[in-house]
């Protein structure tokens, strides 16, 4: 492939076409700067450690991180788990009742919660979740209702309808309005609730533009409050004081003045506070404080004379507070404290006497030794021993080759800076620990800016670093690598943009990079995350900041970059372009790239050259919710560490007696579709799909090495696939759709020249698409999709423009029959499959191609079989199969053409695989795929149509390849079996199976170039 794509690819020639009969065709074809290395290389999962999106085992009686707290009127509390991504409600007496959102989920869809802050309660009991960087409406029943903004809730911003990290809402004594602390923005936002669906429409805004604020405005403002004249309390924090807020009806603006505490003055004395950032005021508008850092609560009357109301002092005890971050109270005026780094919540009488606690204490889950914290770094011992260190669980972990927890160090969700600790409020370790020959552990304790360093059974043996410049000292370091060569340790000091080598004695060698100096060019790097080195000595640099993979080499102190993944500055989906965190190199030299914002591994080879790409978002396996860190095993196997599905997923290399012999897509990461295939002239054509760019045709001698032969789309993105593709009378058509536009036919008759023969449809703008060709008694005939009027049937002796007539029309009687996806020549009659989503599928048949019969009742007497996907004739029998949503997919065979039996249903066993796409006889046997969402396709194989053989794992071990399109994508080409796939993750995927006919198990492994 390295021939037809060239080694730096930056526009392939153009080439101009004789115009031949019609409209001619400009051939050409990939645009991209990217280097492609050779085919044959792919990975396949294998396991997963930890439980797919769980971080840890549910439980009613732990909170993990309490921050805000609201008691609704039937006095239930509501605990917003800052780091559990929920609210937790628990009813009058206490027990737990439900929770909004979903434990150790942050991300941003209708059940998730991302950072939550603050929590309130409207009078129709909706719950209203403060978040980053938006708000979260759901009813009583927890069910979704409305986020705002609407759309891209993850994204911050300073207009009107954007937040930036709020804090705190609450509504005004009427409930008409909502008040919005926006604490990066430095504002108070209000919002009107529509009457209607209670959607937040814009009011006004108090900040230092549009207010008259104490010394001149706010510096982080947090927690508000409301009292009974409708005057507003602010925490702001950041100057250790509490403002109210009162609109001056005569000057038209709101007033801010100083309550409480000194401007920018913090102390622990009756006139100052330190870090306080919650109000709550009761219903005598008595207004309590929670003093954060003072670990104190004060009382306060209205014209702010304060006293001490809860001083707990530091500590475990039932009554002691640490850091205060949440205040509320009862009707009973009983006060309730989130104590948000002992884990709990803190219930005081009306004087202030301790009365119970919720949670329990340094505890914020229940651990067990299956599950994993967010993940983000992975590293295998010389054992084979699995070293993994949890980011949110505070938590180094080791398990045998298996996955069997051995020990466990740290404290599980708890933070600290002391021996048996790691991790800070903010953060926990990055990047990946390192395991050296004699089996001693080094891990980045990364917001700590220290390395600890543990020998095999977990014990401690040593700590060094702290924060700074120096030669040993550090900021945030991630990701640590021990050299192959010699032994020496190499730290990703991140915050410091450097890389910090040491020998095994843990003695400074040398410094590469420029200490606390970000740059691009070859002697800098930016936020540096991930790092390898290869057997040579040469070290890989995942630059993250600067979106490239630098490989440098070093020599005694002095150090030579260059960019060898990637493109400073840049980054974009398709392929070679990174966000790059972890990175390894296996013993070809081959270098794993993860990819953490497109949620996947990119592969390369020595060179640099894009190998091929395996992962998106998603909680499949193959899939990623952010991909982390990356190690290799001694076998080659890959280990990824998948942080917010708690997860290290394992994957090995290339699927046994099968090859991929294209590179992901061709090259492009749009082209998701591999749908067609056909033989002609002794070379095999590949016809794929692409909505961002139109369908294009590659074609190869060998199978493995591929040119481009039209322009994406014939030069027209609505000419989104190339359905279908079939030889006649010596030339070559191929037909399109699906693209918005009307389907078409174009043929060329030496496979890189084309001509539109077909351009509009067969003159109807519904046949959006043409799906299948046949030759029946010389006579070439094309299928169509039509939705509106019922599919349709054409055909011509030539196939020239213009020759074409309807032997079908309006869905042959039934316009609910509206495509036709599959022909079969038997027993004398050209038999034709479809569609129809209301009555079921059928099959006609026809001995003159001009009268059509139905030879099955609709979907072969059962209405959920909406798709006959493939018909082959197969033993002397004709077989047809099935989709079928609800019960799985079917096939059935017949003996006559008419009368039908059932030999295969449920989908084999797994009603998700809900569609039998693809029937296909190979080397005297039976293929068959079935399209599945969740594992990715399946292929059986049978020798008797009735017992069939699973032959890869689900999806080529990769659950994106999800389908392949009817039999159009399956073919024998010299004595091997292809088939494309469908792939919207990665491009789509061309395999050959390697098992010929006449040479027994004959396997061909992809070549190695080095």
């Amino acid at each position: 492939m390295r021939k037809t794509f060239n080694r730096k690819l930056l526009v392939i020639l153009i080439v101009l076409l004789s115009m031949v009969g019609g409209t001619a065709v400009q051939a050409i074809f990939l645009q991209n700067s990217v280097e492609f290395g050779e085919p044959g290389f792919s990975l396949r999962y294998d396991q997963s450690f930890g439980v797919t999106r769980e971080a840890y085992v549910f439980t009613n009686d732990h909170i993990n991180h309490p921050w805000g707290l609201f008691v609704d009127s039937d006095n239930a509390l509501f605990v917003v788990e800052y780091n559990g991504y929920r609210v937790m409600k628990f009813d009058a007496t206490g027990d737990y009742e439900m929770s909004f959102g979903e434990v150790g989920q942050p991300w941003h869809h209708d059940q998730f919660l991302y950072n939550p802050n603050s929590v309130v309660v409207g009078e129709d009991g909706h719950v209203w979740v403060v978040m980053e960087h938006g708000i979260k409406e759901f009813d009583a029943e927890s069910n979704f209702v409305q986020s705002f903004p609407e759309e891209n809730l993850w994204e911050s911003g300073d207009g009107n309808d954007r937040l930036s990290v709020p804090f705190q809402a609450i509504f005004n004594n009427d409930g008409s309005k909502l008040f919005v602390s926006d604490t990066n923005n430095q504002r108070i936002q209000i919002f009107n609730l529509n009457p209607g669906d209670n959607s937040l429409v814009y009011s006004e805004t108090i900040d230092a533009v549009n207010s008259n604020i104490a010394g001149g405005g706010f510096d982080s403002p947090k927690g508000i409050a409301m009292d009974s004249v409708g005057r507003l309390y602010v925490m702001d924090q950041s100057l250790h004081r509490v403002l109210r807020c009162e609109f001056d009806l005569v000057g038209t603006e709101w007033v801010c003045e100083n309550f409480f505490g000194e401007t920018g003055v913090e102390g622990d004395d009756l006139s100052h506070l330190r870090w306080a950032l919650a109000v709550y005021i009761d219903e005598s508008d008595l207004i309590y404080i929670a003093d954060g850092n003072n670990g104190r609560v004060l009382k306060c009357t209205d014209t702010g004379d304060c006293s001490v109301f809860v001083d707990a002092l530091s500590g475990g005890s039932d009554y002691q507070l640490t850091f205060l971050h949440g205040i509320t109270g009862d009707s009973f005026r009983n006060i309730y404290v989130s104590d948000k780094d002992n884990h709990r919540v803190q219930v005081y009488d009306s004087s202030g006497v301790y009365l119970k606690t919720y949670g329990i204490f340094r505890e914020p889950y229940q651990v067990d030794k299956l599950r994993l914290n967010q993940p983000h770094g992975v590293a295998i011992g010389p054992d084979g021993s699995i070293l993994v260190n949890e980011h949110s669980g505070h938590r180094l972990i080791k398990m045998d080759a298996e996955g069997n927890q051995i020990w466990a160090v740290g404290q599980a969700g708890v933070y600290g800076d002391d021996d048996d600790h790691f991790g800070q409020w903010w953060g926990g370790m990055e990047g990946s620990p390192a395991v050296d020959a004699n089996h001693r552990i080094y891990v980045s304790d990364s917001p700590n800016n220290r390395i600890k360093l543990y020998d095999r059974d977990g014990d401690l043996l040593d700590t060094f670093g702290s924060w700074g410049q120096g030669n040993t000292e550090f900021v945030g370091p991630a990701t640590i690598a021990i050299s192959p060569v010699n032994g020496d340790i190499y730290i990703a000091d991140s915050g410091n943009h450097r890389i910090q080598v040491f020998n095994k004695d843990l003695v400074y060698i040398a410094t590469i990079g420029v200490t606390n100096q970000s740059g691009d060019d070859d002697q800098h790097f930016n936020n540096p995350m991930g790092l390898a080195v290869d057997d040579d000595g040469a070290i890989y640099v995942a630059d993250t900041d600067n979106f490239r993979v630098q490989k440098c080499t070093l020599n005694g102190t002095n150090y030579s970059c260059q960019t060898l993944i990637g493109e400073v500055g840049v980054y974009q989906r398709e392929f070679g372009h990174v966000s790059p965190y972890g990175v390894a190199v296996d013993d070809q030299g081959r270098i794993f790239v993860t990819d953490r914002w497109e949620n996947r591994v990119q592969v390369f080879d020595a060179y640099g050259a894009f190998l091929t790409s395996d992962g998106t978002w998603g909680s499949n396996t193959s899939q990623f919710l952010s991909a982390y860190g990356i190690t290799l095993d001694a076998m080659g196997d890959v280990y990824i560490a998948d942080p917010i599905n708690h997860r290290i997923q394992k994957f090995a290399i290339g699927v046994p007696d099968w090859t991929q012999v294209n590179i992901n897509g061709f090259g492009v990461s749009s082209t998701t579709f591999l749908s067609s295939l056909v033989e002609f002239n002794g070379q095999l054509y590949a016809g794929t799909g692409d909505w961002d760019q139109g369908g294009q045709i590659w074609r190869s001698s060998d199978g493995i090495n591929w040119t481009a032969v039209n322009q994406p789309g014939f030069g027209d993105v609505s000419n989104s696939v190339i359905i279908s593709m079939v030889v006649f009378d010596g030339q070559l058509y191929a037909s399109t759709g699906w693209g918005g536009d009307v389907g078409r036919v174009w043929r060329s008759s030496d496979g890189k020249n084309w001509v539109s023969v077909v351009p509009d449809g067969f003159g109807n703008p519904n046949n959006y698409s043409i799906n299948r060709f046949v030759v029946f008694d010389d006579v070439l005939y094309a299928s169509t999709g039509n939705s509106a009027d019922g599919a349709e049937i054409w055909r011509s002796v030539t196939g020239n423009a213009g020759s074409w007539t309807p032997v079908v029309q309006g869905g042959n009687g039934n316009s609910n029959n509206n495509h036709v996806n599959s022909f079969v020549l038997f027993d004398g009659y050209l038999y034709a499959a479809g569609e129809n989503w209301v009555e079921g599928a059928q099959v006609w048949r026809t001995s003159n191609g001009a009268s059509w019969t139905a030879v099955s009742t609709n979907g072969f007497g059962n209405a959920n079989n909406i798709h006959i996907g493939s018909i082959v004739e197969f033993n002397g029998m004709l077989y047809a199969s099935t989709r079928n949503d609800v019960t799985g997919a079917e096939i059935f065979r017949s003996s006559n053409g008419t009368t039908w039996t059932k030999v295969i249903s449920s989908g084999i066993n797994d009603p998700g695989n809900y569609k039998f796409e693809s029937l296909y006889v190979f080397n005297d046997q039976l293929f068959v795929t079935a399209n599945n969402d969740v594992t990715g396709l399946k292929v059986w194989h049978s020798d008797d149509g009735t017992t069939f053989t699973q032959l890869i794992d689900d999806g080529f071990g990769d659950s994106n390849n999800v389908s392949t399109l009817w039999n159009s994508a399956m073919i024998e080409f010299e004595n091997h079996l292809y088939l494309g796939t469908r792939n919207g993750a990665n491009g789509a995927e061309l395999w050959r199976y390697d098992i010929q006919p006449d040479s027994g198990f004959e396997i061909f492994l992809p070549l190695i170039l080095k």
